[in-house]
């Protein structure tokens, strides 16, 4: 999960679901997966003396040198409340982790806690509600882009209209206009249910950038949703849509890789990096975590070449 920026908070597809007015993105979110936390209380005292001790030594008292006060008046002073969230910090990693690998989940986001009860002298219960990958089913899909590679549409992502032909505007190029019917075809023929986090997660993303880029430009917000004629909710199921079917997208490709055995070799990776010529941009791309975005990029490219050459 990513932290998302909370100048820009979207409302989680669950809660647009309550609108009058469903929207069509709707009905390709699946629900997140769900797990039940149990939190013996024993544990749970324990995890409270550990947060009691953490606030000791960093809270100031009149009288009392700092990390000396005694933990009777750093409770009264810091509150139940804030020292059970603190106990829950301290304990959910430890029971997250045993929960998932009890019920083998394959989380793809960081989870989202729900605290269900955490009384005195009972058990706390949190949920812990998880996205995990959608199940793909390819069917017959070199059928699908045989079909859709011979046809001479143009696609563009929300738009299911032939481009209409104008003098002025460039056509595109017959691969890229191919692809795109490829896609088009692929998405509509193969449904694929993306969980609600993924979905609200990437719809965060857009609405943070959206919101720094109004700011380095010193555009209040309500200004650039009058200049463009919608409402806030308006922009957030635009974001939703286009989430969707990248996401959608994302695991079709995966999944035709895996079919097909598509793999990228180290060698392959080393020589991108390799290529490189600004010597301090090559270095910084030699850690695992750039290396396993440049794996994914060549996948993705190796994949839809595979897909052009059907």
């Amino acid at each position: 999960m990513t932290k998302t920026d909370e100048k820009a908070q979207p409302n989680q597809p669950t809660q647009q679901k309550q609108q009058t007015k469903q929207s069509p993105v709707d009905s390709l979110i699946s629900k997140n997966r769900v797990l039940t936390l149990t939190i013996p209380w024993e544990k749970a005292q324990q995890g409270y003396q550990k947060a009691l001790t953490h606030f000791q030594e960093h809270v100031e008292l009149e009288g009392f040198r700092k990390g000396k006060a005694p933990l009777a008046l750093v409770e009264g002073r810091v509150g139940k409340a804030k020292l059970y969230e603190e106990a829950l910090s301290i304990l959910l990693p430890e029971f997250y982790t045993e929960a998932i690998k009890k019920e083998q989940a394959k989380p793809l986001t960081y989870p989202h806690f729900s605290v269900k009860s955490a009384d005195e002298n009972k058990e706390w219960v949190v949920e812990a509600e998880i996205a995990e990958a959608p199940e793909v089913k390819l069917g017959d899909y070199k059928k699908i882009v045989k079909e859709a590679a011979a046809k001479g549409k143009i696609w563009l992502p929300g738009k299911d209209v032939p481009a209409k032909e104008n003098k002025d505007e460039k056509k595109a190029p017959p691969e890229e206009e191919k692809l795109r019917n490829i896609f088009q075809a692929l998405l509509e023929k193969i449904k694929i249910m993306i969980p609600e986090l993924l979905i609200s997660e990437e719809v965060n993303r857009s609405l943070s950038q959206l919101v720094d880029q109004l700011e380095r430009l010193h555009i209040p917000l309500q200004d650039y949703l009058n200049s463009v004629k919608k409402t806030a909710d308006q922009i957030r199921t635009e974001y939703a849509t286009q989430a969707l079917a990248s996401l959608q997208l994302e695991f079709l490709l995966e999944k035709i890789a895996e079919e097909e055995k598509l793999m990228i070799e180290d060698k392959d990776v080393d020589a991108v990096i390799n290529s490189i010529p600004d010597e301090k941009v090559r270095k910084a791309n030699e850690n695992s975590q750039q290396k396993a975005r440049i794996r994914a990029s060549l996948k993705r490219q190796k994949t839809i070449q595979f897909l052009l050459g059907l």
